[in-house]
């Protein structure tokens, strides 16, 4: 029952989930929710549940039980013959749409943002080439739009911004890497201006100067005021993302309460820095993925929760055979692995 902006989902077995309906915020927004309620519960489990597993009662900041906690109130549904039916059908297409997921969530612990950064180039920016070379690979010596999602909130009501990471810096590097003809610096020195150009347009992206919310904004506005479809302008944004990225926030931080006499309540501290906290890398979540935005194409999220891992989230369609989240790890990792091979 879908009648608020969010709702969270409880299964018997434990699991949880969020819906979230989209037109309020972005996915970092509940996403960051959904990852403090988890690393909060993980970080303070003593404090939270009993030794049986039982919810602790809830105390407020002086410690005493609080008393006002809500039943929850089962809903009771009049469902006629008509709505049943409907339901049943909805219930079969989601589990056609579900059962279609080739996801695959690997973690990446040879190297991290750490050795990147220590080779004097953008984390960013070598991810994006590193899935560019493996999507190249995968498809066969092919390229294709590569959607990277930039936040705008600088701006307020920002959202989101399309940076194209799909560069003439970026695909001279791809091709370069299994041409023989082509050293091992001059790959290196490719692949530095693709991170160099990466950063670059990430950045315009985030501060305003991307194109394709403003030719969409063009778009609607030709529809709006009577001008019909512009040629250009559907055809640019009809072009098919096969390659969908998006790298997420690392908001998962070491957290503990701390009592202010001063102010007789907790105090919430957080850590800056998760590298700084080995003893809790077990306990953090990879976060979340998306589907491919077409068809044929692969949709993948990634993560730097320290200076040594990268979590990925790649996900394709079963019934499409030219895709396989699979084989396209399987691509990823030996592109990781070759690019570090040109800096050592």
């Amino acid at each position: 029952w879908f009648d608020k902006s969010i709702h969270l989902l409880v299964f018997p077995d434990g699991h949880l989930a969020i819906n979230v309906e989209h037109s309020w915020a972005d996915a970092p927004v509940p996403g960051h929710l959904l990852e403090f309620c988890l690393t909060h519960e993980v970080l303070n489990n003593e404090e939270l549940y009993d030794s049986n597993g039982r919810c602790q009662p809830a105390v407020d900041n002086v410690g005493n039980y609080k008393t006002s906690n809500k039943s929850p109130i089962k809903l009771k549904w009049d469902l006629n013959s008509h709505l049943i039916n409907d339901i049943d059908k909805a219930v079969s297409i989601s589990q056609d749409v579900y059962n279609d997921v080739d996801l695959v969530i690997p973690c990446h612990n040879s190297y991290g943002k750490g050795f990147i950064k220590r080779v004097g180039m953008s984390p960013d920016g070598w991810i994006q080439a590193a899935l560019q070379l493996a999507y190249f690979r995968d498809q066969d010596g092919t390229m294709s739009l590569v959607y990277e999602s930039a936040m705008t909130r600088l701006f307020v009501g920002g959202r989101t911004e399309t940076a194209r990471a799909l560069t003439q810096q970026s695909a001279l590097f791809v091709r370069s890497m299994d041409d023989s003809n082509i050293s091992k610096d001059d790959k290196r020195i490719m692949l530095q201006a693709s991170c160099k150009a990466h950063s670059l347009l990430y950045k315009d992206a985030m501060t305003g100067y991307g194109v394709d919310r403003h030719l969409f904004a063009l778009y609607v506005l030709s529809i709006g005021f009577g001008y019909g479809e512009i040629g250009f302008l559907k055809r640019a944004l009809s072009l098919p993302w096969k390659l969908a990225t998006s790298q997420q926030p690392q908001q998962q931080m070491p957290q503990s309460n701390k009592y202010s006499e001063s102010t007789n309540t907790n105090m919430y501290m957080t850590s800056e820095r998760i590298e700084d906290h080995p003893e809790v890398w077990d306990k953090v979540s990879p976060g979340g993925g998306f589907g491919p935005v077409c068809d044929d194409g692969y949709g993948v999220s990634y993560m730097l929760p320290e200076d040594s891992r990268i979590f990925f989230h790649i996900s394709s369609k079963r019934s499409i055979l030219s895709t396989d989240s699979n084989r396209f790890k399987s691509n990823l990792w030996r592109a990781l692995n070759d690019m570090k091979n040109l800096c050592e």
